[in-house]
């Protein structure tokens, strides 16, 4: 796949609130091929808010042990990791102010 910053669905204005941006305590970083990527988070029921039809990363929404997985190399990997660890702490689907 090829990925470019227009094509991603992560958080690059800042709109993360903050009771959700910041470190989580027992996470897990996994990274694997695009395609492995995209499998793992369809199964796991993630999805796509882009129309690229690929996933960059995903991780369980407010879980105590948290596996974000991302693409590897991805351009935008800090701001996937960002984008899913929130996610890991508790910060919505729907992705709520």
């Amino acid at each position: 796949y090829t990925f470019t910053p227009s094509s991603a669905s992560y958080d690059l204005a800042g709109t993360i609130p903050l009771r959700y941006d910041h470190p989580h305590p027992d996470m897990i970083l996994v990274e694997k091929s695009a395609v492995e990527v995209d499998r793992i988070c369809k199964a796991i029921g993630g999805k796509l808010t882009k129309a690229n039809g690929h996933f960059g990363g995903c991780a369980p929404i407010g879980v105590k042990k948290c596996a974000v997985v991302v693409v590897r190399n991805h351009p935008l990997r800090a701001e996937i990791i960002r984008h899913e660890r929130a996610h890991c702490n508790g910060w919505g689907a729907h992705h709520p102010r």
